[in-house]
């Protein structure tokens, strides 16, 4: 499978999203591919190798390395190109030249959505609310959405977070982008709706990939220009890619 692929309008460098997995004291081996999943989206699916000198990993540890690397991979990569899902796995499976079979792990890719409705179901009115932003923006049922889902697990990319912010305030619920990233499941961001919107926002700031004055004055310069866009129909603004840099800089 070629390295660069293209999602959404992104060109994606699948190496780089393997190194960031691969740079984890515990993973051997990282193979990222792309997968169609049940409603015809395509999104990115890794498979990991770990160091197994003590024995086999337990649940609990397969289960905290998943979460250490997912937060790994929000942290260091674009929105876009977050995997959706990590799967730890004995053996990569090889072609008979002896290359990483590719094809065979993209029809290896889990189907999030049956195994997320096994989990537990959302029971406040906040919970439930969201779980029907959810599940519009993502185009799968409610009852597919539990507590535990995460929205990223379930389909969602760095395309649907925006819709999904702005689906959100429709409905009277406000967050940003960030805040999916940061708490991805239902469960997680359903409970931050507690807090205050400015407690929110105090939070983003640490975590903000583009300087709130740098952000400010690219929007001044949107609104300068005869296009048909206003600083008023952007979300976010983020930094590019090293490889988009690369490209740039070879015009």
């Amino acid at each position: 499978m070629d390295g660069q692929v293209k999602i959404h309008g992104y060109r994606i460098e699948l190496g780089e999203i393997e190194h960031v997995l691969q740079s984890h004291e515990a993973v051997i081996g990282a193979v990222a591919v792309i997968h169609r999943q049940i409603d015809q989206e395509l999104s990115i699916a890794c498979f990991i190798t770990v160091s197994r000198d003590d024995g086999d990993l337990s649940s609990a540890e397969k289960s905290k390395l998943q979460k250490d690397l997912n937060q790994k991979s929000r942290m260091q990569l674009p929105l876009y190109m977050v995997p959706q899902t990590i799967t730890a796995v004995d053996a990569m499976p090889l072609t008979i030249n002896g290359k990483v079979n590719c094809r065979a792990l993209a029809e290896r890719a889990p189907t999030i959505q049956a195994e997320e409705a096994l989990k537990r179901q959302p029971t406040s009115f906040m919970e439930r609310h969201m779980q029907k932003v959810w599940a519009e923006v993502l185009n799968i049922g409610t009852q597919d959405i539990g507590l535990d889902g995460s929205f990223f697990r379930l389909g969602g990319n760095s395309i649907t977070t925006m819709k999904l912010v702005a689906e959100a305030r429709k409905a009277g619920i406000r967050f940003a982008i960030a805040d999916v990233f940061r708490y991805n499941t239902l469960g997680e961001l359903a409970s931050q709706q507690t807090s205050t919107t400015v407690q929110s926002d105090e939070e983003l700031d640490s975590v903000t990939l583009v300087s709130p004055d740098e952000k400010a004055n690219l929007l001044k310069a949107i609104d300068l220009l005869k296009i048909k866009l206003t600083s008023n129909e952007i979300l976010d603004i983020l930094p590019i890619t090293s490889f988009q840099e690369r490209a740039l800089g070879s015009w």
